[in-house]
This record gives structure tokens, C-alpha cells and sequence, in this order.
């Protein structure tokens, strides 16, 4: 170290992938089946895949919606009385319905695709659109904990008016259990 002091910022470190952890090498062969047993570790639980029927019913919760537009901040609406259906679609594939709490009506239904515990919205789908804006799915997802819902939704938004258009992005988030 010399002492002297820089003002500028360091370069990024490279971004380098992910370490895979280390495999153990494979038991040695023992004599007798009990020192094998002794030795043993127990196994990592293993997360069991759902599939739509798991995912499937209605969900009542809190659900907070965040829409920043371009160079005109941001609005946000916390509804107490959200609520969203799923139906199962098919073995791994649900449609996801965001239902107006004012009127129970469907805002929108989006498709998804189940992997694991998580229900993944695939992108381009419209939600939250209106006669002047559409906003459309950027990214998605639905994770199920139990009877626990978490919903998850970036959308990209575009707002045509008499005086021009804006864009921006909708934040959606949902936490909810199953009724």
C-alpha cells in the first residue's frame, strides 16, 4: 500500500458464476454392514413438487399494487380485502385470476407454469389494463407455502392520452391463505 488516496470509483470486480459445492467422494467399501450404518448421514429433506391441484382455490389477503410512471413518481394502493382464484389448468399448468375486491369481477387471469412450489407467469400476459393503458408481464410468480399464497407480478406500462403517452412499471404483490 503506498498511502496515496484515489477519488475514483474501483472498477466492478468480474462477475464470476457460482462455485458448485464440492461432491463427496462415495463411502469406502467397509467390512461389515453395521460400520456402514454407523457412518451414515442422514439425507437433506427434498423439496416435493406441487402440482395444480395443490395450487388450486381461492386465496383471501392483503395485496399492494405500485405503479411508477417515467418522470411522475409513484402510486400506491394497499387493499385489506384482496382476493385471488387459481385453477388448475392441467398436471403443472394453472390459470391465476387477481379478482376486484369491490365487486368480485376478474381483473385479469394470467397462465402459469408449476415447478416445484412455484407457479411461474409467463411473460407478455396483460393484466391491469384498461381502455387507455395496457400493462403487460414482465415477470411473475406464485409461491405456495402450505395454504399460504404469495403472489409476485412486474409489469411494463403504457398510458395513452390526450396529452401523450406514459410508461413506467406496476408493482404487484399479494400474500394471502387459501379460504
Amino acid at each position: 500500500m503506498t498511502g496515496e488516496h484515489s477519488t475514483e470509483a474501483p472498477e466492478p470486480a468480474a462477475q464470476l458464476p457460482p462455485i458448485a459445492p464440492a461432491k463427496e467422494a462415495p463411502p469406502a467399501p467397509s467390512a461389515s454392514p453395521a460400520a456402514s450404518t454407523a457412518k451414515s448421514k442422514p439425507t437433506a429433506a427434498v423439496e416435493t413438487p406441487l402440482t395444480a391441484a395443490a395450487f388450486a382455490g381461492s386465496y383471501s389477503g392483503n395485496d399492494t399494487t405500485l405503479k411508477r410512471l417515467v418522470d411522475q413518481g409513484e402510486e400506491r394502493e394497499d387493499d385489506p380485502n384482496a382476493k385471488v382464484t387459481i385453477q388448475a389448468k392441467s398436471e403443472q399448468q394453472v390459470d391465476i385470476t387477481i379478482v376486484d375486491s369491490g365487486n368480485g369481477g376478474p381483473i385479469c387471469t394470467m397462465r402459469a407454469d408449476i415447478t416445484g412450489s412455484i407457479a411461474r407467469i409467463g411473460r407478455d400476459q396483460e393484466c391491469f389494463s384498461e381502455a387507455t393503458a395496457t400493462a403487460s408481464v414482465s415477470s411473475g410468480s406464485a409461491r405456495l407455502d402450505g395454504n399460504r399464497l404469495t403472489l409476485e407480478l412486474v409489469l411494463d406500462y403504457e398510458e395513452e392520452s390526450e396529452t401523450g403517452s406514459r410508461t413506467g412499471k406496476i408493482d404487484y404483490h399479494f400474500e394471502g391463505s387459501r379460504k
